[in-house]
């Protein structure tokens, strides 16, 4: 190979194919001194099934990649944080990390047992060294329990520009406390690029209020307050019922209701919520057939009166529903209203006279 003719070579594409992966190695092997950017797909055929054994050979086979700036490490099995603080330490020119888990789609109820809350990791991650120069973090899953995930990145990564974080939704029981979800909401604004979902929230209900009071959103958002709201099917392998929250770059708050899970969630919500908002999205909901009380249904119609009577400063309203019929929503009486859409499969011809 006549390395002098790509001395300026700073990545190679990622191999698509298992049968490529070899030809990925040695040629990644053969630029060692110049790739910037590398990524890993590592399986325990190859790295011995002891984790010290695995993170010794990892650091070794990188130590020889000098002018490395950008790592993503494709595993079958999650990292702890313990092992990702030491490739960050081993590494700290690094401006990006990523972890991702392979063939994460094909995961069964097996898996459910590698991820645990290791509260013993919270006295310790504040002794850990800040990765002052990474700027970027993709990080979709861990084996160490959420609370101790969150606090590693706020404590380790202070300044990190861009993050996505999302821990397989459908594949952990994890339930992340307010006071922590709390902190990395308030962490997050000041990031330029945020991508974070599925947060199993405990207690949803208290936690947005006083984050949309903080003066740390309100110098960020001002008066400004968005909230999506959407519904994902419930898997066999999900462990918790609780609401997901997540957030994106422009500080819209994102919550998840599992389908078919508590009756009234997304009524309860409007209730203790929809006096701070300012714009409301929801995507397709199965609001039919489910009592909120025993003697009002939730559906469409319902839920839009819910939306009118209890968000007095909302401008803005982005809602899907399969029919919507039977009642007519007095639209023209809220006066805070700028924009609204309603995308339906069926509307009866008088329902917004």
């Amino acid at each position: 190979m006549q390395e002098h003719k790509w001395k300026n070579l700073q990545r190679i594409p990622r191999p698509f194919h298992i049968e490529d992966r070899e030809v990925y190695t040695e040629t990644a092997l053969a630029f060692r001194d110049r790739l910037a950017k590398l990524t890993l797909i590592l399986n325990l055929q190859e790295y011995s099934t002891t984790p010290g054994q695995v993170l010794r050979k990892l650091l070794s086979d990188l130590s020889t990649f000098t002018c490395l700036k950008h790592l993503m490490i494709e595993k079958d099995n999650g990292p702890r944080l313990e092992e990702v603080d030491e490739i960050l330490n081993s590494f700290p020119n690094l401006t990006s990390f990523a972890v991702h888990r392979r063939h994460a789609l094909f995961l069964t109820n097996q898996h459910h047992s590698d991820i645990t809350e290791n509260t013993w990791l919270s006295d310790k991650i504040s002794l850990f060294n800040p990765k002052i120069n990474c700027r970027k973090l993709d990080f979709s899953f861990t084996i160490d329990g959420g609370d101790e995930t969150l606090c590693y990145i706020m404590h380790a990564l202070p300044n990190l520009k861009a993050i996505c974080f999302n821990p397989n939704f459908y594949r952990t029981n994890l339930v992340y406390s307010n006071p922590v979800l709390k902190l990395f909401l308030r962490y997050s604004l000041n990031r330029i690029t945020i991508d974070a979902k599925y947060l199993a929230c405990d207690d949803i209900f208290s936690l947005l209020p006083l984050f949309w009071q903080s003066d740390a959103y309100k110098a960020v958002n001002k008066t400004d307050v968005s909230l999506s709201i959407e519904e994902i099917d419930s898997f066999e392998t999900l462990h918790t019922r609780k609401p997901y929250i997540g957030m994106s770059s422009k500080h819209e708050v994102t919550v998840t209701f599992v389908k078919f899970g508590p009756a009234c969630s997304f009524i309860n919500l409007i209730a203790n919520v929809g006096s701070y908002l300012t714009t409301l999205k929801t995507g397709p909901m199965s609001l039919c057939c489910t009592s909120c009380t025993e003697t009002r249904t939730t559906s469409a119609e319902a839920f839009l009166v819910s939306i009118f009577e209890y968000f007095p400063l909302l401008k803005r309203l982005e809602g899907s529903f399969h029919t919507l019929q039977f009642y007519k929503p007095k639209v023209s009486v809220h006066n805070s209203m700028e924009k609204l859409v309603l995308i339906c499969t069926f509307v009866h011809p008088t329902a917004l006279e």
